[in-house]
């Protein structure tokens, strides 16, 4: 099943490095790309957990805010590709199933170091556009904020704001977690080519 594996990230790989030869300005596309994702990621976020936000008296600080975690959530999508590429061609080298496994296993990393991101781009962002705004907040008491509200999710996930701060979370950290789906469907379609071969 890893040799299935490994050709379809094989066939990913050829293809991901024949686009980037046959593309202008690739990386650049790349980074534009995952700062769109993140922005598109941001109001599907807010409109589903927090409408109420877009249009009540802070409305302005909310759409401010979108460029600051576009930007900064791009820039880390971009790196943890960079990342995610190195580690295939890695993988795809190696001789044994467990260095394989070893290799792909550092895009979970990524998804869970995506999660602390996404705390700090919120912090950072709300504390750059409170400048903006004209109302300049402290910086360590927003943190302290998102700490209680990171505590408060752990200590009762299935209150109702808290479910919609994790909602937010997991719906921020996913353009971040792109390839960590990619790799699992992968996975999943050596399993069924296996099972396939088997029967």
């Amino acid at each position: 099943m890893i040799k299935i594996w490994k050709k379809y990230l094989i066939n990913a790989l050829k293809l991901f490095l024949e686009i980037s030869l046959n593309t202008n300005y690739f990386k650049l596309k790349i980074v534009l790309f995952f700062i769109a994702i993140n922005i598109l990621f941001y109001w599907v976020a807010m409109i589903a957990a927090f409408p109420e936000l877009i249009f009540g008296n802070n409305s302005l600080e909310y759409f401010l805010l979108q460029f600051p975690v576009g930007i900064l959530g791009g820039f880390f999508d971009s790196l943890s590709l960079i990342i995610t590429i190195y580690m295939i061609k890695r993988a795809i080298i190696s001789y044994s199933s467990f260095m394989y496994l070893a290799h792909l296993s550092v895009d979970l990393l990524i998804a869970a170091i995506a999660t602390m991101w996404v705390l700090f781009v919120f912090i950072f962002s709300g504390w750059l556009t409170s400048f903006l705004i004209l109302n300049p907040e402290n910086l360590v008491l927003r943190k302290d904020t998102y700490e209680e509200r990171v505590l408060s999710a752990i200590n009762n996930p299935t209150g109702k704001s808290e479910i919609k701060n994790i909602f937010f979370g997991i719906v921020m950290g996913l353009s971040a977690m792109l390839p960590t789906l990619f790799h699992l469907y992968l996975f999943l379609k050596s399993i069924k080519t296996f099972l396939k071969i088997k029967n």
